[in-house]
C-alpha cells in the first residue's frame, strides 16, 4: 500500500476497481489463478478449512514467488504492475489482486518465497479493513506464493463453502493454460482433487482440435452459442461468432422460451495469444482474434463435412474433393515457417528437376556468333554389331551410325533424307573428350529451283591431309569401329570447325593415309575393309572451304515465296550475326518441325515444277524435317550474300555418335566456320494421331532423348558435357530425398491439425442430425453462413436416388422450381424423365422437414390441378370462345380443373417437370376453378346467349387474378372484343 495513504481511501478504491469484473464474488479465483499462471506456476493448490470460528481459503502455487521489495512496489499498490511488457500475461493492470476484497475477509495473509538463498521468504498479515498489518514468518514451503483469506463462519458451513469454491474454480480455472510457449494445461487441485478438465462439450457429435495457438471444441446444441477463453481464462460468451468482430453488438445466448430449439453451432474456444481488456470480459480485436475466428469456422465446417461423410458413403469424386479441401485447409493452417520451408524445398526440387532436364538438352552459344542450337537425329536405337570390339581408351560405349559412300552420297537430296539411311551395315563412332559435336559427312552445295539441294557433282581435288598439331590444345580423338566386309573408300566424319591431322590415321593399328577435298570431305587414301577400329585425330580450325568463298550464282535471281521475301527485306542492313539470328527465327515461324512420313508425302505431292519450285512447295506444306528447315535457312542466307551451305552428318553426344543422319547449316562468320540449326526451338507439329503436343509449342530438344549440341569453331566457348548417367542418378536420388524431406516437414508441422471427431456411429442417427442442422440453417441462416459444407454439399434426399443441397433449395423455392413428392406419382415420373429435383416426402429423417418448409410445391397438391378431360357443353363453348384469343397472343391456355370455389383461378407452372406431350399436363396453364360461382353463372347465362361476349367478360376477370395473363392482357382484350363484335355476313 502507498506509504502514508489513508487505508480507508485505499479500501474504497480497491473495492470499486473490483466491481469491474462483474457481480460474481468468486471472480477472485480467476484473478488469483491468472497471477499464478503469469508467475510461471506449474501447479495450483486450493484448500478450504474451518479454523476456530473462521472459514479459511488458501490459494498456493509453485511459481517464481516475489521478494518483499517487489510486493511493496507492485502488490500493495493500485495500478502498478511488473507485467506491462509481457504480451502473454493476462494481468497487466495492477488491480486484479485486490479482487480478494470481494470475499469480505476478516483476515488476509500473503506468503511468498523465491527459492533463492539470498532472498528469504516473507509473510504479511492484514486485517479485513486494511487498518492494521504486520510482517510474519513465511508459511509457504518451497518456491511460490500463498494467499490465505479468512471470514467468520461455522463448521456446518464448511461443506457448502467448499462446494461454492469448487463451482467457482470449475467456472474460471478448469481450462487454465500455462504461460510457457506450448501453453500446456495448468492443473488446479482442491483439497487433493483435480478440478482441471480438458476442453469438451456435451453431446455425441463434437470435434476437438489444436491448431497452433488455437484450441477448442465445436459441436451442436439447442441454440447457437460460443464461449471464449484466453489461455484458459473465460473472456466472453454469446450466440454468434460475428459478435467478436469489430462493430457487432453482442447478443446473449439466452432466448425466449417460446423459440423452438434446433441443432445449432456451439463453440468452446481457447486462444493462447489473445489479449484482454481491464474488465477481462472483452478481448482485443487484433490478428490473433481474427485467426481464432477463422480456425473456429473452418473446424466447424470440417465437423459438418465429416458428419455428412458418415451419414452416407461419399462417391470417389466426392472423396477427392474432400481430400483437396482438407489439404487446402491444412496448408493454410500450418505455421508460416513450415509452409515457407516446404515451399522452398519444393522449389529446389523443381529447379533441380529442370536442371536435370536441361543437362539432357543443353544449349550453348559461341562467343560473338549466332545461336548454336540443338539437333535431333532420326534412326533406330543403337544396336551393337556382333564381334565389335570396344574402343580402347575411349568412352562411353559407341553406337551405330551409317556409312556414307560415294554412291550413297550422290543420292542425298533435301527432303529425302530418311531414317532408312541409318540401317546396317554401319560403324560405331566414338570420340574424346566427350563434349557435344557435329560430325560432317557431306555437303549439299548444289541447288535446283525444282528439286532443291543436292551434292551435285562428286567432290574432287582430294589431297593428303596436311594439318599439323602445334600444341596439343583442343585435339579430338576419333575412332570408328568398322563393320565386317569391304567398304571401299567411305567418307569419314569431320567435326565442324576442325580439320584432320596429317598422318594420324590408323586402321587396326596400322598407318592409314587420309585425303581431304577442297570442300572439306574426308576419305581414306585407299580402300578399307572391316572389322576393326579406324582412328584419327582432328585439330581446331582449318581453312575456309572452297564452296563457301563466295555466294553461289544460283542465289541471285531466285524467286522465293512472299513470306521468305519479306524476311529478306527485314534483315537488309543488319550485321551478319543479327541477320543469321533473324532469318533462323523467320524459318522457325514459317515452318513446323515434322519428322513424320505424312509430312514427307505432302512435300513430295506438292508441285515441284515452275513456277512453284522447291521453296514454294515447302512453304505450301508448312512443315518438314531437319534437312528441309535448314535447307530453307541455307537458301535465305545465300540470298543475303552470306557464305553458307547445307551439310549432312552425325550428331555426337557424350563421346559417341547418335544413330541416323542429321542436317544443319554451316556458315562462315567472324573468320571461322560456325553452325546454325533451325530445328532447335522450332515449332513441333502435332502428331498425326493422339496430338499430344500443340503446333505452337517451341521446344529445345525436338526429339525424345536428343541432346543439345554445340559445334563451335576455334576459340569459341564450349558448353560442358551433359551429366553422366551416374551423376544424373545421384541427382535424382538427391532430389527425391529433398522431396521426401519437404513432405515430412509438412506432415510434422500438421500433426494434430486434423481434429479428433466424436460422432454417432449409426448412419441413421447422423442423418437425423443433418436434418436438424438443415432446419436450423433455414431458420437461423446467420449462424450457418460460414459453413459451406452444409450449404453446398448435396445431402437432401430426392426421388430416384438423387440429392439436393441447401443452396439449391434456397435458390429454387422463390422461383417455384423446388418440388416434394412421393415415388410412383405421375408427376414424379415426369420429373424423373425431365431430370428435375423432387424431394422425397417419405424419407423418415427429412420428410418432416420438407413438410414444415414454406414454399415447397407438393406434387400431390399439383395433381389436384390436373385439367379435366371433359366439360359440360356450356363450359366447353365458353372455353372454346376463349382459346383463339389465348393462342393468337401467345398466352398459356386456360384449363378447367376441379378445385375449391374460393378463387376463380390460379397459375400452374410445370416447366421444370417438363411433362411430355400427350400426358394431359400443359407445362404452363391457368387453372380455372369449375365450381367458382362467377364461372358457373357466366357459363349458364351469358355464355349460352353469346359465348364470345362471355369470353371477353371472363378474360377481363382472369387478367386481374392471373400473373401469367397479366402481361398479355391488352392483346387478349382486343382479340376477344373483336370476336364479340364481329357480325356474320
Amino acid at each position: 500500500m502507498d506509504a502514508g495513504a489513508d487505508s480507508q481511501d485505499f479500501l474504497r478504491r480497491a473495492r470499486q476497481e473490483g466491481r469491474r469484473y462483474g457481480d460474481d464474488a468468486w471472480v477472485l479465483l480467476r484473478e488469483l489463478g491468472q497471477n499464478s499462471r503469469d508467475a510461471g506456476a506449474s501447479r495450483i493448490e486450493v484448500r478450504c478449512s474451518w479454523e476456530g470460528g473462521l472459514l479459511a481459503l488458501s490459494f498456493a502455487d509453485d511459481g517464481l514467488g516475489m521478494t518483499r521489495a517487489h510486493a511493496r512496489r507492485y502488490l500493495f499498490r493500485l495500478y502498478a504492475s511488473s507485467k506491462d511488457s509481457e504480451r502473454s500475461a493476462a494481468g497487466r493492470f495492477g488491480v486484479g489482486f485486490w479482487s480478494v476484497l470481494r470475499f469480505e475477509p476478516a483476515e488476509l495473509e500473503v506468503h511468498a518465497r523465491t527459492g533463492r538463498a539470498a532472498e528469504p521468504g516473507w509473510g504479511v498479515w492484514l486485517d479485513g479493513g486494511l487498518e492494521d498489518w504486520r510482517w510474519c514468518p513465511c508459511a509457504h514451503a518451497g518456491r511460490g506464493t500463498t494467499v490465505r483469506l479468512r471470514r467468520p463462519g461455522t463448521a456446518e458451513q464448511l461443506q457448502p463453502f467448499r462446494a461454492e469454491v469448487r463451482a467457482g474454480l470449475e467456472r474460471y480455472l478448469a481450462h487454465l493454460r500455462s504461460c510457457r510457449r506450448r501453453a500446456a494445461p495448468l492443473p488446479v487441485w482442491l483439497d487433493g482433487e483435480l478440478v482441471s478438465r480438458p476442453l469438451g462439450l456435451p453431446g455425441a457429435d463434437t470435434l476437438e482440435f489444436v491448431e497452433g495457438p488455437v484450441e477448442g471444441v465445436v459441436g451442436f446444441g439447442p441454440r447457437p452459442a460460443y464461449r471464449l477463453l484466453a489461455r484458459g481464462l473465460p473472456v466472453a460468451e454469446g450466440a454468434f461468432l460475428e459478435e467478436l468482430e469489430v462493430g457487432v453488438r453482442r447478443v446473449h445466448p439466452a432466448r425466449p422460451a417460446a423459440e423452438r430449439e434446433g441443432v445449432a453451432p456451439v463453440f468452446l474456444l481457447n486462444g493462447n495469444q489473445l489479449r484482454v481488456v481491464l474488465s477481462r470480459q472483452e478481448v482485443v480485436r487484433d490478428q490473433a482474434l481474427e485467426r481464432l475466428l477463422a480456425v473456429a469456422r473452418r473446424r466447424f465446417d470440417e465437423l459438418v463435412s465429416r458428419t455428412l461423410d458418415g451419414a452416407a458413403r461419399p462417391t470417389p469424386w466426392r472423396r477427392l474433393l474432400t481430400w483437396l479441401r482438407e489439404a487446402a485447409r491444412g496448408l493454410s493452417a500450418r505455421p508460416v515457417w513450415a509452409t515457407a520451408l516446404a515451399l522452398a524445398l519444393l522449389l529446389v526440387v523443381a529447379g533441380g528437376a529442370l536442371g536435370l532436364l536441361a543437362a539432357r538438352a543443353r544449349v550453348a552459344r559461341p562467343e560473338g556468333g549466332p545461336a548454336i542450337v540443338s539437333a535431333s537425329v532420326p534412326g533406330d536405337p543403337p544396336r551393337p554389331a556382333p564381334g565389335d570390339a570396344p574402343a580402347v581408351g575411349l568412352r562411353p560405349a559407341p553406337t551405330r551410325s551409317p556409312v556414307l559412300t560415294a554412291e550413297s552420297a550422290a543420292g542425298l537430296r533435301a527432303g529425302a533424307i530418311t531414317p532408312a539411311q541409318a540401317v546396317e551395315p554401319g560403324w560405331a563412332l566414338s570420340y574424346t573428350p566427350p563434349a557435344p559435336r557435329l560430325f560432317r559427312l557431306a555437303s549439299l552445295e548444289e541447288f535446283e529451283a525444282s528439286r532443291g539441294f543436292s551434292p551435285g557433282r562428286a567432290p574432287g581435288g582430294f589431297a593428303p591431309a596436311s594439318a599439323r598439331d602445334a600444341g596439343g590444345q583442343g585435339v579430338l580423338e576419333v575412332e570408328l569401329l568398322l563393320p565386317a566386309g569391304r567398304l571401299g573408300r567411305p567418307y569419314l566424319p569431320v567435326p565442324t570447325g576442325f580439320q584432320p591431322e596429317a598422318r594420324s590415321g590408323r586402321l587396326r593399328g596400322q598407318p592409314l593415309p587420309l585425303e581431304v577435298s577442297a570442300d572439306g570431305w574426308l576419305r581414306p587414301a585407299r580402300e578399307v575393309e572391316g572389322p576393326g577400329p579406324l582412328r584419327y585425330r582432328a585439330l581446331p580450325g582449318g581453312p575456309r572451304p572452297v564452296g563457301l568463298r563466295t555466294p553461289p550464282g544460283w542465289a541471285a535471281g531466285l524467286a522465293l515465296p512472299g513470306s521468305f521475301e519479306r524476311a529478306l527485306e527485314e534483315v537488309r542492313g543488319l550485321a551478319d550475326a543479327e541477320r543469321v539470328a533473324r532469318l533462323t527465327r523467320a524459318v522457325q515461324d514459317a515452318l513446323a518441325y515434322d519428322r513424320s512420313a505424312q509430312a514427307a508425302e505432302r512435300l513430295r505431292g506438292a508441285s515441284l515444277g515452275p513456277p512453284d519450285g522447291w521453296a514454294a512447295a515447302v512453304a505450301a506444306t508448312g512443315a518438314g524435317d531437319c534437312d528441309v528447315l535448314n535447307g530453307v535457312l541455307a537458301l535465305l542466307l545465300a540470298r543475303t550474300g552470306l557464305p553458307a551451305r547445307l551439310v549432312v552428318g552425325i550428331v555426337g553426344q557424350d563421346g559417341r555418335g547418335v544413330p541416323g543422319l542429321h542436317a544443319w547449316v554451316e556458315v562462315w562468320l567472324d573468320g571461322r566456320l560456325q553452325v546454325v540449326d533451325a530445328t532447335a526451338g522450332a515449332r513441333v507439329a502435332a502428331p498425326a494421331a493422339g496430338g499430344a503436343r500443340p503446333d505452337a509449342a517451341r521446344v529445345q530438344a525436338v526429339a525424345p532423348g536428343a541432346p543439345a549440341l554445340v559445334a563451335p569453331g576455334p576459340g569459341a566457348t564450349r558448353a560442358p558435357a551433359a551429366a553422366s548417367p551416374l551423376a544424373a542418378r545421384w541427382l535424382a536420388i538427391a532430389l527425391g530425398g529433398l522431396a521426401l524431406l519437404a513432405g515430412a516437414l509438412l506432415a510434422l508441422s500438421g500433426l494434430g491439425q486434423r481434429g479428433r471427431l466424436r460422432a454417432r456411429a449409426d448412419p441413421a442417427a447422423r442423418r437425423a442430425l443433418l436434418a436438424g442442422m438443415a432446419e436450423d440453417a433455414l431458420r437461423r441462416p446467420r449462424a450457418w453462413r460460414h459453413v459451406p459444407g452444409l450449404w453446398y454439399r448435396p445431402f437432401l434426399p430426392c426421388l430416384h436416388g438423387r440429392s439436393a443441397s441447401l443452396a439449391q433449395l434456397v435458390e429454387r423455392i422463390p422461383a417455384g422450381r423446388m418440388f416434394v413428392g412421393r415415388a410412383g406419382d405421375a408427376l414424379a415420373e415426369a420429373a424423373r424423365r425431365a431430370g428435375a429435383l423432387v424431394l422425397d416426402a417419405d424419407d423418415p429423417c427429412f420428410g418432416p422437414l420438407f413438410g414444415r418448409t414454406a414454399g415447397l410445391r407438393e406434387l400431390a397438391e399439383l395433381a389436384l390441378d390436373r385439367p379435366l378431360d371433359e366439360a359440360r357443353p356450356a363450359e366447353a363453348a365458353l372455353l372454346a370462345a376463349l382459346a383463339p384469343a389465348l393462342a393468337s397472343s401467345g398466352a398459356p391456355p386456360c384449363c378447367l380443373v376441379e378445385a375449391g370455389a374460393e378463387r376463380l383461378c390460379h397459375d400452374v407452372d410445370l416447366s421444370p417437370l417438363r411433362p411430355p406431350p400427350g400426358s394431359g399436363w400443359p407445362r404452363r396453364f391457368v387453372a380455372l376453378h369449375r365450381a367458382h360461382p362467377f364461372f358457373q353463372g357466366l357459363a349458364g347465362g351469358l355464355g349460352q346467349a353469346s359465348p364470345a361476349l362471355a369470353a371477353a367478360v371472363l378474360l377481363d376477370r382472369l387478367a386481374e387474378e392471373s400473373s401469367l395473363l397479366a402481361a398479355a392482357a391488352p392483346a387478349l382484350r382486343r382479340a376477344v372484343a373483336r370476336a364479340a363484335l364481329e357480325v356474320p355476313r
